[in-house]
């Protein structure tokens, strides 16, 4: 029997697949975090992350600095230019030294622009993607992507998935019905939407815990559980390598406590 414990974000969503045998011994399958994003990050020549963007080119601060080329104002980047005035925007360019034909409209000025400046100063650039940015469709189908290549011809019998209950969370709750939709659609009917509760019953004394206290706890219990347990000790060096430990533990942790709930799987 195949659990899959999905622990819901849009950057992060948690996966942990787990495998029980018909003498109740389980062990994880495949423990994966994903981002729906898809972000790809532009690196630097030297292999670190790039902020500025020159002739097609991508540079890390430290290469941008040491490349003796001008770096855009923030003023003036194409997402700001839209919003100031023409009369300031004049002002800013002969201030900056930048040509433009001064007897132009906003509009022409802005579209001189575009052309002007990407040829002459280094662009300062966010290498990450804000999961604002993107609709619900473009999360949905990345979603699908993602989910046929990570699971592809695994049968897969039940799926839990940690309730979203936030009233500011209303894009995790409306993921959280993609989800269970993907799999319903993929022929996997036996899903439950699980509380967020449940994943540390079994190990914490206090009920008064803040939502950080509750993160390093199940990361403390979930490093225990793998040194502890043979049939977990492969996933160590993945564990304690990743930098989303947390969301790790949160989707194992709660797929540990359904098959303890419902299957009474004994674990040390």
């Amino acid at each position: 029997m195949k659990l899959l414990s999905i622990d819901v974000g849009i950057k992060n969503l948690a996966l942990c697949l787990i495998n029980l045998d018909k003498d109740n011994n389980f062990e994880i399958e495949k423990w994966d975090v994903i981002n729906l994003c898809k972000e790809e990050k532009q690196k630097c020549n030297c292999g670190k992350n790039a902020s500025y963007l020159f002739d097609n080119k991508y540079y890390c601060k430290k290469h941008c600095n040491n490349s003796n080329k001008t770096i855009l104002c923030k003023e003036l980047e194409e997402n700001k230019l839209k919003k100031i005035k023409i009369k300031d925007l004049k002002e800013l360019l002969k201030k900056e030294n930048i040509p433009f034909p001064e007897d132009k409209s906003k509009p022409i000025i802005i579209e001189y622009l575009k052309t002007y400046i990407p040829n002459n100063f280094v662009i300062p650039f966010n290498n990450t993607i804000k999961t604002t940015d993107l609709s619900l469709i473009e999360i949905g189908i990345n979603m699908k992507e993602m989910l046929d290549e990570l699971y592809k011809n695994i049968k897969i019998d039940i799926i839990i998935i940690e309730n979203q209950i936030s009233p500011i969370a209303n894009r995790m709750k409306t993921l959280q019905g993609m989800i269970a939709q993907y799999f319903i659609m993929n022929n996997v009917l036996n899903i439950e939407f699980i509380s967020a509760s449940n994943k540390l019953k079994d190990f914490s004394t206090s009920k008064n815990t803040t939502y950080s206290e509750r993160k390093k706890k199940g990361i403390e219990v979930c490093e225990e559980l793998l040194v502890n347990n043979d049939n977990l000790n492969k996933y160590l060096v993945m564990f304690g390598e990743s930098k989303k430990k947390d969301d790790l533990a949160d989707c194992f942790l709660q797929g540990l406590w359904y098959l303890k709930d419902k299957f009474k799987i004994i674990y040390n």
